[in-house]
């Protein structure tokens, strides 16, 4: 069956650059447009999409107010906010949004989101979720043994370079060291410098189902995907949404209790590369 998609824009522009982006991923169909909040509302009550994909600066209803509407009482549509300015990204998860997506549109971006919400679509269908539930539970079931039960939403004041922001923990993949510096990793966009020691990182976010996988790197284990032997006694982790390896070291493998710990911890079979 295939994703119903209701896309929301007063951009004219934005919106046919949208529609051509998912008319040409497979299992995917527009079933509708609006160009204002309460259009949308109607649209979304008549046209049941499972995914609205919502700017957020609009006339009479913005996407916000939208958003809080739609997910208030029902499990779906999902909420994919659509934005050119990240500041609003703590209101948008306040408003119980799945996704954020950045202007201008990348098709790469979209296609990522769509393979997330589409998996939490299915959850939603089964009653396992409502569309105000965070995504990070379907990333890894794992994740909730390594840090006990995981309230969402759930955000956090980080430093960067740019100053003080709010970040979903959803949306950090990992944390790394390169020299002196130290950066974030999110689902979306690029590496954010951030103010602060490893250290100090390890303190807040272990807690919050983090792990320090090596001397450079603080993964969100909930964003693990796959685990790989290299060789005979060297290992690494691949994260969803990147294609990076990232490296584990004997000193910190010791410290979680092995391989096969690690394994049974995240609930992950051991692959050879």
């Amino acid at each position: 069956m295939k994703t119903r998609c209701l896309i929301v824009d007063d951009d004219e522009r934005s919106i046919d650059l949208l529609e051509v982006i998912l008319s040409d991923i497979d299992g995917v169909t527009v079933v509708g447009k609006a160009d204002n909040g309460y259009e949308a509302l109607k649209k979304a009550e008549d046209l049941q999409p499972d995914i609205v994909f919502l700017d957020i600066k609009m006339p009479l209803l913005d996407g916000i107010q939208v958003s809080e509407r739609l997910t208030k009482n029902s499990q779906l549509p999902l909420i994919a906010l659509v934005t050119g300015h990240k500041e609003y990204v703590h209101d948008g998860y306040a408003a119980n949004a799945s996704a954020f997506i950045l202007k201008p549109f990348k098709p790469e971006d979209i296609g990522q989101n769509l393979e997330r919400l589409r998996k939490k679509i299915r959850l939603c269908k089964k009653g396992m979720l409502s569309s105000a539930d965070g995504v990070l539970h379907v990333q890894n079931s794992g994740a909730a043994e390594i840090a006990g039960t995981y309230s969402t939403p759930d955000y956090v004041q980080i430093e960067t370079e740019k100053g003080a922001n709010g970040f979903h923990i959803r949306d950090i993949l990992f944390f790394y060291a390169e020299g002196r510096e130290l950066f974030m990793q999110l689902v979306y966009g690029k590496p954010e410098t951030i103010v602060l020691q490893m250290k100090d990182l390890e303190e807040e976010f272990v807690p919050r189902s983090f792990l320090r996988v090596h001397y450079s790197y603080l993964v969100n284990t909930a964003h693990i995907k796959e685990i790989f032997r290299i060789g005979k006694r060297s290992y690494c982790i691949r994260m969803s949404d990147s294609s990076e390896y990232i490296p584990i070291s004997k000193r910190y493998l010791a410290q979680i209790g092995g391989i096969k710990k690690l394994c049974a911890m995240l609930k992950l079979s051991l692959r050879k590369d």
